[in-house]
């Protein structure tokens, strides 16, 4: 492009001269024309990318201070809405947390709750089993006790085996007319036995430990007679037995009981309590309970009697002195 540009004289004189007062020579009116060409760069096209990247970094930020019309820029509302998104599952995880422990204090104010009422329920429980315990303490002194001491000695004085000198277990008499004694199963199989010779055979009649009655004893020929066996066994006596052990048994059996009720309080009281309490009872007693020691012995010499009983009582008849030989040593004798 060009342009032009106009100067004209004029007749004036200067600023500077009229201030300062100076006349200056007049002279005729000129004028003159300057044309001046001024060519401009033309302007480069931008591409409309680079427009529209010119055109962002230009574009201010939005400020708090900014008026409520101002329009937010297209490309900063997904970080918004991004920002409100996380501050909206942050509020809500934090409502769910609270609504949690809201519910576990509840859960605990419940369980704490119970824990109140069961604990009500075992003081209320434990003062009448204490009332309970000292009725049947009571009652074991007055009743159990007593009668099972008499029982005990009843069964030591009546039913007592000459050869062990303990209670009878599966009680068996000799075969003789002129005796009435009656044995330990085990213990009179031990007696009969001892006499046997090494052949197999009895050489002398076997006579009875007490009263000296002569038994029968076996011959060689087989089969011999059901009557030859010299053991009969003593039902009555073995009736009578069992009776009496049961029944002091279920006495040692109540009284240990009634001692192994605890109540509320420390083991160290609780054990002074149940050593007080087995000093008023007889060990004696106590040894004739379910898992006394005098009981069980009483009960393993039942069994071993029995068996060994049923095994010659049955095959007595065809029993070879081979056979005897092993039930000898069998017992031991």
């Amino acid at each position: 492009m060009s342009s032009v540009i106009i100067t004209r004289s004029q007749n004036k004189p200067r600023r500077s001269d009229r201030l300062s007062g100076a006349q200056t020579p007049k002279r005729g009116p000129t004028m003159f024309v300057q044309i001046e060409s001024v060519r401009r760069p033309l302007k480069r096209k931008r591409s409309p990318s680079v427009e529209r990247k010119r055109e962002r970094e230009n574009i201010p930020l939005a400020t708090p201070s900014a008026s409520k019309g101002s329009r937010v820029p297209s490309f900063q509302l997904p970080r918004i809405s991004q920002a409100q998104k996380k501050l909206l599952e942050h509020e809500t995880a934090l409502k769910q947390k609270e609504k949690d422990i809201k519910r576990r204090e509840a859960d605990v104010d419940k369980k704490l709750e119970t824990m109140r009422q069961v604990e009500f329920v075992i003081d209320k429980s434990e003062s009448a089993l204490a009332s309970v315990r000292k009725e049947l303490l009571e009652f074991v002194d007055l009743h159990i006790i007593p009668g099972a001491e008499a029982s005990l000695q009843r069964l030591e004085a009546d039913f007592t085996c000459p050869l062990c000198l303990d209670v009878m277990a599966c009680p068996y008499a000799l075969n003789a007319p002129r005796c009435g004694h009656t044995f330990c199963g085990l213990c009179l199989l031990q007696w009969y036995f001892s006499c046997l010779h090494g052949c197999g055979g009895w050489h002398e009649q076997v006579e009875c430990p007490i009263c000296r009655s002569p038994s029968q004893i076996a011959h060689g020929l087989l089969p011999r007679s059901i009557f030859s066996c010299p053991f009969i066994p003593n039902r009555l006596v073995g009736n009578q037995i069992d009776d009496s052990v049961t029944k002091l048994s279920a006495m040692g059996a109540l009284a240990s009981r009634a001692m192994n009720i605890t109540i509320g309080g420390s083991n160290k009281k609780k054990r002074k309590v149940s050593e007080i309490e087995e000093e008023k009872i007889s060990p004696i007693v106590m040894d004739w309970a379910e898992n006394g020691s005098s009981k069980q012995d009483w009960t393993k010499r039942m069994e071993r009697g029995r068996t060994e009983m049923a095994f010659i009582t049955s095959q007595w008849v065809s029993l070879t002195p081979y056979d005897f030989l092993d039930v000898k040593k069998r017992l031991g004798v």
